[in-house]
C-alpha cells in the first residue's frame, strides 16, 4: 500500500511533460508549455507583433488556457536570402520596434539555438490596453524567412517567462 501511495505521490509532484508542436508541414519544431492550445487565426493575427508580416504567410500558434501567454510563428518564401542577411535583418526589424510609439526594445542581437542561429530582439509594448513583455527570434531556413514571437502580458511574465524561454530554446528546424 505505501509503495501505490509513493507512485501517486511521485506521479502527481511530476512536472507535466512538454508537448511538441510541429509547424509548417514538420520544417520548425519546438517545445509547447504544458496546457497551451492551438489559437485562432484571429488570435494570431491580434497576438503578433507584426501583424503586416502575416499576410500571404504560413503562420500558426498557441495559447494557455487563459490567454495571457501565447507562442505565435510565421514563415514566408524569401528566394534570395542566405545566412549572411540575419543580421542585416533582424536589425531592420529591432530598428522598427524601437521606432513604434509605446515599444522598449530590451535587448537584441544573435543568439545560436542548437545549431542554428537566430535574431533575437525582446522588447515590450505599452501600445494597447495591457502592457505585453515578447521574447521575437528572427531566423533564416532554406528559401524561407521565420519569426516566432512568445509573448505574455506583464503582469504574469515574470512567473511564465522560464517557461516561454524553453519552449524557444527547444526550436528546431527540419
Amino acid at each position: 500500500m505505501r509503495r501505490v501511495l509513493l507512485f501517486l505521490l511521485l506521479l502527481v509532484a511530476m512536472p507535466a511533460a512538454a508537448e511538441p508542436a510541429r509547424l509548417f508541414d514538420g520544417a520548425l519544431s519546438f517545445d509547447l508549455p504544458p496546457g497551451f492550445r492551438r489559437m485562432t487565426e484571429a488570435e494570431i493575427t491580434a497576438a503578433s507583433p507584426f501583424p503586416w508580416l502575416l499576410y500571404g504567410a504560413q503562420h500558426d500558434g498557441f495559447a494557455d488556457s487563459d490567454g495571457l501567454t501565447m507562442i505565435a510563428a510565421m514563415r514566408a518564401l524569401r528566394p534570395g536570402l542566405s545566412a549572411s542577411d540575419l543580421t542585416a535583418i533582424g536589425q531592420m526589424m529591432q530598428h522598427g520596434v524601437a521606432l513604434r510609439v509605446g515599444m522598449t526594445v530590451r535587448r537584441h542581437g544573435l543568439v545560436a539555438i542548437g545549431r542554428t542561429r537566430w535574431y533575437a530582439i525582446e522588447f515590450s509594448s505599452q501600445a494597447a490596453g495591457e502592457p505585453v513583455e515578447f521574447l521575437t527570434r528572427v531566423g533564416l531556413q532554406k528559401q524561407y524567412f521565420v519569426v516566432v514571437s512568445a509573448k505574455a502580458v506583464t503582469r504574469v511574465f515574470q512567473q511564465r517567462e522560464a517557461a516561454l524561454r524553453r519552449a524557444l530554446e527547444t526550436m528546431k528546424p527540419d
